[in-house]
């Protein structure tokens, strides 16, 4: 997800990326969803980039929208979904094979948060033991998904939410449906509390 305003920033670290995938897979490809109001200049270098094919959105989306979007688009057997601003702090490769190794979903930790992220984010960490979902000040919001479990959400009613915060446990098509069922009975106040993050 296209998250920052640094052109020079945004290219530099999609052209790592780039050839960083590039010396470890034989196939592969990056998809940037940009806003229509990104510059001509930003377009053209994005433009020279190895495999990267780029989406415009007319509208306006949020960040979990916007997740959604290249989810949709994607068509790789795993997925790698993250945002420019945290490709400095993660190593791509590694968590990719994880998920491969395993055949799993693969999330990103960020090394630890402060005690008064840890006391904030409480609440939420709460409500996601409750609910099933991984919320945690301990993850970035890279994540890797093979392809069944990434169907499975995008076939869910809360995809945009699951593609964020996805279940802890994930076996098949019912524990996304379990955890479906208890997000309907609590979603207007796990919006609310969600939207911050």
């Amino acid at each position: 997800v296209c998250d920052s305003n640094d052109v020079k920033y945004s290219i530099y670290e999609l052209k790592k990326l780039s050839k960083n995938l590039e010396s470890s897979f034989l196939y592969y490809e990056l998809i940037v969803l940009v806003d229509k109001s990104a510059s001509n200049e930003f377009i053209q270098n994005l433009n020279s980039i190895n495999n990267l094919r780029i989406l415009i959105s007319k509208t306006s989306f949020n960040q979990y929208e916007k997740r959604k979007i290249i989810a949709l688009e994607a068509i790789g057997d795993f997925i790698l979904l993250t945002s420019i601003n945290e490709l400095d702090s993660i190593n791509p490769i590694k968590i990719i094979n994880n998920s491969i190794k395993n055949d799993s979903l693969a999330l990103q930790s960020n090394g630890g948060s402060s005690i008064i992220e840890k006391i904030l984010f409480l609440p939420l960490k709460t409500l996601g033991r409750i609910l099933n979902l991984h919320i945690n000040d301990n993850y970035t919001k890279t994540m890797v998904f093979t392809r069944s479990i990434l169907n499975e959400i995008l076939n869910s009613d809360y995809n945009v939410l699951l593609l964020r915060f996805p279940p802890k446990k994930f076996y098949s098509s019912k524990d996304i449906a379990k955890t479906s069922k208890k997000i309907e009975r609590n979603y207007d106040n796990l919006s609310d509390k969600l939207s911050i993050i």
